[in-house]
């Protein structure tokens, strides 16, 4: 298995908005490319106000995969 994940740190006043676009992509990729789980994270102490975004592949070449098919979808960049 791998795992990608990255964070963010959303804009004061921005939280909640930057919360409901994250969780409304990582849906869209949960439904349309079934090989990836994909999951939204906010961290409860530290740093407020960071989303961790973490999706989990099969493998290296299911990334990749997945990755190109993410770049021509229109769905997503909309």
């Amino acid at each position: 298995m791998l795992r990608y994940q990255r964070s963010a740190k959303a804009k004061n006043g921005k939280l909640l908005e930057a919360i409901q676009s994250s969780k409304k992509i990582a849906g869209h990729i949960n439904a349309k490319y079934p090989d990836v789980s994909f999951q939204v994270f906010t961290e409860r102490f530290g740093n407020f106000g960071t989303i961790c975004l973490q999706a989990d592949y099969k493998d290296l070449a299911t990334l990749e995969s997945i990755n190109a098919q993410i770049l021509v979808d229109q769905e997503y960049w909309a």
